[in-house]
């Protein structure tokens, strides 16, 4: 398989990509700059700079790629920085999801717990429970934006939601730690049977989130 990861360098990223090469995949990988890739050298990628501001760089990167893993995100916790947010986790995913569509690909969009309801004591939050009980933070905003625009961008009948718990411990420099065999990958794992769908909705967080 020929795959696409965005946000290759982070800590997400970067046990995805080692465990898709682990399994004999084909791997390229969206990098910003010339020293961005510093922590997937010599694991064999292709590297194509460039971010998701980048119109011909992403044209490259998705073009030919089977499925694209859109890791990449701009975390921040805080009040500040919402324009930024929304530059690169809404408008950068909707690109992304447009592009995965134009060229017939299979997109895996990692989302977040934060997009959902929080659960009450009593009360057990679903995907349909409404949104609420959340700050509203500049990244809790642009990532249910985002939701929204991989959505708008693929029709129901491309799309499949699914669920992951994905446990990560860091190794040295961000890397994954010896234990780490199950790291990342089992939500590619249980993404793995798209059937007719084009697209998954892949949520992290401390529990299952979505369920398919």
């Amino acid at each position: 398989m020929e795959a696409l990861v965005t946000g290759a360098t982070g800590l997400l990223g970067n046990n995805l990509v080692r465990r898709l090469l682990q399994q004999g995949h084909r791997v390229r990988v969206l990098v910003r700059g010339t020293t961005a890739g510093e922590p997937l050298a010599g694991l064999g990628v292709v590297s194509i700079a460039g971010d998701l501001d980048d119109q011909p760089a992403l044209e490259r990167a998705i073009g030919g790629a089977e499925v694209v893993f859109h890791v990449a995100g701009f975390v921040r916790i805080g009040w500040s920085d919402l324009p930024e947010a929304r530059r690169v986790n809404v408008e950068g995913s909707r690109r992304v999801a447009q592009l995965v569509r134009r060229h017939q690909g299979r997109l895996v969009h990692v989302s977040s717990v934060i997009t959902l309801a929080v659960a009450r004591r009593v009360t057990r939050a679903e995907v349909v429970t409404p949104v609420c009980g959340q700050v509203p933070s500049a990244y809790v905003i642009s990532k249910r934006e985002a939701d929204a625009a991989v959505r708008a961008a693929l029709p129901a009948r491309l799309r499949v939601q699914a669920r992951a718990r994905l446990p990560l411990r860091a190794g040295a420099a961000g890397r994954p730690g010896a234990d780490d065999e199950h790291v990342a990958a089992r939500g590619q794992h249980r993404c793995r049977g798209f059937g007719d769908h084009r697209a998954a909705i892949l949520g992290t967080g401390p529990g299952s989130w979505r369920g398919a």
